[in-house]
């Protein structure tokens, strides 16, 4: 796949073409498209950043998606920012 530059911000694929098409549609509430692990990966990465870059800590357990799903099971937690930092804290209190 070849990216072509249409407009500032806009690329495209080579194959992509736009006389084909009127309208573009985003799907900015996950509704079209199923953006629920993208989510749980954010989640992840941002841990697992804040944890080794942050806090200097490289020897603690890895979150993943069935600990993720252990928080949001307890029904306070339906909010990434919120279980990220539930996370983060467990971990470095764990840690102590």
């Amino acid at each position: 796949m070849t990216l072509k530059q249409k407009s500032e911000g806009i690329y495209l694929d080579d194959s992509f073409d736009d006389v084909m098409f009127d309208s573009l549609i985003f799907d900015c509430d996950g509704v079209l498209i199923d953006i629920t692990k993208s989510y749980d990966q954010t989640i992840i990465t941002t841990t697992k950043y804040i944890l080794e870059t942050l806090a200097k800590i490289t020897d603690s357990i890895n979150i993943d998606f069935k600990i993720i799903d252990g928080f949001k099971s307890t029904g306070g937690f339906n909010d990434e920012v919120d279980l990220t930092y539930a996370a983060i804290l467990s971990i470095i209190a764990a840690k102590n």
